[in-house]
Parts: C-alpha cells; structure tokens; sequence
C-alpha cells in the first residue's frame, strides 16, 4: 500500500500458503509481486511454518503442499559408505523409495615396466538404466585422460563392460533437509502494515511509523530501528477460550499499549509478534473490530472485536490505566 499506488492488486493478508483468505484491494501490484518473493515466500519456508504447513496440508498459489524431503533428493547424494560414489532416490507415488547408483565412469592410467596400462578405478558404477550408454559414457571418461586411440578406446570399453557385475545392497541414507530458522520476520512486518492500513485507513499511510514500515519492506535494513517490537499478549490463550484451534489458527489484534498502538500478530502456534504502528493513536478514529481471525484448515476469515470472540471484553492495562479494547466504528 503506497500512498499513491499506480496500479492495485488483491493481496491476502496472511499468504495463502499459510491458509489466508482475508484479502484486501489497496495493494501496489508491484510492491505485492516483489513482496511475494522477499517476504511472503520466507516466511512460508520458515521452518516452523513450513511444518504447520505440512502437517495441515496447506496449499499454496501452485496447489502443492510444502514437501523439502522431495526438494532434497531432487539431487544426487553422496554415497554412505561408497567415498566417491553418488547415489539417487526415487519416490513413487505411494511414498515408497528406492535408492540407485548415479552412473559414474572414471579411469587411471600409468606406465609399468614400459608399457602403459588403463584401468578403470573403485569409484566406476553404471546404473543398469543406463547400459547402453556405457560406450558413450566410457568415450567421454577417456578422454578426460587424454586416450584419443580409437583402437584404445573400443578396448578398454569392451574390457569394461565384460569385467561388469551386478550389487544389491541395502544402505541406509539420511536425506539432508534444511532448518530455515529465520527470515520471517519481514513477511511478519508486511502482515502487519496491511493491517495497520486496514484498521487505521489511510491518513496512517503518512504516520512516521508507516513510513518506516515502507522503507523496511523496500529493503532499507536503515530504518528498522525507526520501528518498535514490543512484548505481546498471549492470543493462544484467547483462542482456546473462544473454542479456536490455536494450533490451525492465525489471529491478529490492535490494542493500546502505553499510550501507543500495538498490533499483535500469532501464527498458528508457531510466531507472535508485537509491532506498535502508531505513538499517537488519537489522531485515528478506529473500527470496532480490530481482531482478524482466520482458520487456515477452513480457510475461512472474519473480523470482530474482542468482546465477541471470547464473550467478555477483554481489559489491556495500558500505562497503568485499565482499557476496553472494544473501539469507535470509523466513519466509511
């Protein structure tokens, strides 16, 4: 959300990838594209989201549920117990795997007693997938070596293939998938000036906090000191007095804070954030909602106040002064 954006798209608030379906209409398309990369695609591969992800079966944009083993064995591994061999695993449909030699051809050559010899090494293997390329493969091997003879070449090759057998073995293999551990924050920050933006309409678009925001979300690591991150409430305890799956649901909730206004955001169990998006919440005159629940297994998203989600009003002590969370319906 720009100031004033040249063209609009929709935009989820929480990623689709993560179950989101609150959208909004005032997004700068290009901002929106460039974000789905830098902060929406990095918070989706988070670790712990990612495993929320997994577990509940969430799709993203492309219809594919987060699957890092599958991205892991995209590519050869070393062999366990072979140094300098590689190996491939290949799953079927039914989960199952089987594990193949990557076919690797490799020769040594040297003089002895004035007549040279080519052999190949202990790290040659052929994938019987791959039979008959041997020649062409054992060609190429050659001339790694500098054997150009074509009578030399027709040899050793047919020496190779004569001298071949066949191993069954059963190894066991650890597939390394990577622990993303960080960069989600920026996605979390976006989260929160989209609804900022939604709560505050857009005379805040000029607060010195959105500003900040803006340049954050830009790429300027300058200006993150210009933007307050402050301890936040527990909303997994709200949930569960609401009858919420705290663990599938992701919540959001504008409260005053010390004299400030403080946006706190909870992804599944996974992440909460507390962001302050305004030091001067009375120039605002604010929704009487300002709670954004969304249920990511139903894909289903609402916005209410506090008082109706749990049944009660919900006091905050802001600067020692006990407030009503419940706040004025901004004029449309």
């Amino acid at each position: 959300m720009l100031e004033k954006p040249e063209r609009k798209s929709g935009e989820h608030i929480f990623p689709v990838g993560i179950g989101g379906a609150f959208t909004v209409k005032r997004v700068c398309q290009h901002c929106d594209s460039r974000l789905g990369n830098f902060a929406d695609s990095p918070l989706q591969r988070q670790f712990d989201v990612e495993q929320r992800r997994i577990e509940f079966k969430l799709r993203g944009h492309r219809g594919t549920v987060p699957d890092p083993v599958a991205e892991a064995i995209k590519r050869p591994l070393p062999h366990p117990t072979e140094p300098g061999q590689r190996i491939r695993i290949r799953r079927a449909d039914d989960g199952s795997t089987t594990i193949e030699s990557v076919t690797h051809i490799e020769y040594e050559t040297g003089i002895e007693n004035g007549r040279r010899w080519i052999k190949a090494t202990s790290n040659t293997v052929i994938n019987p997938r791959d039979s008959d390329s041997v020649p062409i493969l054992s060609r190429s091997a050659l001339r790694k070596i500098g054997i150009l003879d074509e009578a030399v070449v027709e040899a050793v090759t047919r020496d190779l293939i004569e001298s071949l057998e066949t191993h069954n073995q059963s190894i066991t293999v650890a597939v390394p998938v990577p622990m993303r551990k960080g960069g989600h924050q920026l996605g979390l920050l976006k989260i929160a000036y989209e609804l900022a933006w939604l709560w505050l309409g857009d005379l805040w678009l000029e607060d010195p906090t959105a500003r900040a925001m803006r340049r954050i979300l830009a790429g300027d690591t300058t200006a993150s000191g210009d933007v307050t991150l402050n301890a936040s409430m527990d909303l997994g305890e709200i949930l569960e007095i609401a009858g919420l799956n705290p663990r599938t649901t992701h919540i959001a909730f504008l409260s005053p804070a010390f004299g400030r206004l403080m946006l706190t955001i909870r992804l599944f169990d996974a992440h909460t954030i507390g962001v302050i998006v305004t030091d001067d919440p009375r120039k605002y005159r604010l929704y009487t909602e300002n709670v954004l629940v969304n249920d990511t297994t139903a894909r289903q998203a609402y916005q209410c106040t506090m008082e109706q989600l749990i049944g009660k009003p919900l006091l905050v002590v802001d600067g020692g002064d006990v407030v009503a969370t419940t706040a004025r319906r901004r004029n449309s």
